[in-house]
């Protein structure tokens, strides 16, 4: 079993919302003191009928790193928020980074 970090949900939420990519963490309202910065923060292309899944991986100040996926509404009509679901902790599971090679072909013009 992977080791997991448990993260207060106002600011697991804050950072889904507001966290772009290796924004700095440590000034944010309810960080323990630990969280650094946002690696990623994106949506991975797949959907179910109302929600779009996000993934959202977060680096702590011993260099680990830390990866949670999260759900939010298509429209305006889906009041749905990420962790919406969740206790008081969001548990965030420990994860490596892996250099992936791949390719994009476009057409000669």
């Amino acid at each position: 079993m992977t080791e997991q970090l448990s993260v207060p949900r106002d600011l697991a939420r804050d950072i889904a919302v507001c966290g772009n990519k290796d924004a700095d963490l440590s000034g944010w309202e309810g960080n323990p003191g630990n969280l650094v910065k946002v690696i990623e923060n994106r949506p991975t292309g797949e959907q179910n009928r109302w929600s779009s899944i996000h993934e959202l991986v977060i680096q702590t100040d011993d260099g680990r790193i830390w990866k949670r996926m999260y759900t939010e509404g298509l429209t305006e009509y889906q009041d749905e928020r990420p962790f919406d679901m969740e206790g008081q902790l969001v548990a965030f599971d420990e994860c490596r980074r892996e250099i992936v090679e791949s390719y994009r072909y476009e057409t000669i013009r």
